[in-house]
């Protein structure tokens, strides 16, 4: 995620201030599209380690050990992270389709 951040600002932006994908160079959306779908990937993992722990965690939860505020708190969290998955793929989607075509494969027949 670190290096998705450091790349952001390097994109070129239109005068609405929304990234401009068509005058952005090509190894910077493919190195933008690559991270970005490793964080959503990398946040998809965490988000089912959390359920999971939630899940092995409802006797704390419902004995008070676990506070509620923890939980709402936690339920934010993953809302947050979620969102930020899926404009993470949007992203990645919109940096691919941007991309220049890469040059077709010829073929010479063998006698």
């Amino acid at each position: 995620m670190r290096m998705l951040v450091e790349q952001l600002p390097r994109m070129t932006t239109g005068a609405a201030g929304d990234i401009d994908f068509a005058n952005c160079s090509a190894s910077l959306l493919g190195s933008v599209a690559e991270n970005a779908e490793t964080t959503a990937a990398l946040m998809g993992r965490g988000l089912s380690a959390i359920g999971c722990l939630l899940a092995y965690a409802a006797v704390e939860i419902e004995d008070g050990s676990i506070t509620s505020d923890s939980v709402e708190a936690l339920g934010w969290l993953m809302a947050e992270l979620g969102d930020i998955a899926a404009v993470c793929f949007v992203l990645a989607s919109r940096c691919r389709q941007a991309m220049p075509a890469p040059p077709q494969a010829t073929w010479t027949p063998i006698p």
